[in-house]
């Protein structure tokens, strides 16, 4: 029976596209990291930096998932 491993490039996505709401962190089941982003993000949505870094720290990790290993990807996430 094969696991349900989540897509790299799923993950990549979102965390490049929405990485300010912590989205990938859902999708990759660390489900307290994502909420932390998420209320992070509503609750300093009125200040520029929090936003801006929340982005930043998405896209590079979104980019960074590209990059992974197959191997290391599914022994990480299986």
């Amino acid at each position: 029976m094969a696991k349900n491993i989540p897509s790299k490039y799923t993950a990549a996505a979102l965390a490049i596209l929405l990485g300010t709401i912590g989205l990938h962190q859902i999708y990759l089941r660390n489900n307290s990291t994502g909420a932390v982003w998420l209320i992070v993000a509503i609750l300093l949505s009125w200040t520029v930096v929090v936003p801006v870094t929340l982005a930043m720290i998405g896209l590079l990790q979104g980019i960074s998932y590209l990059f992974w290993n197959e191997a290391e990807w599914e022994k990480r996430f299986s």
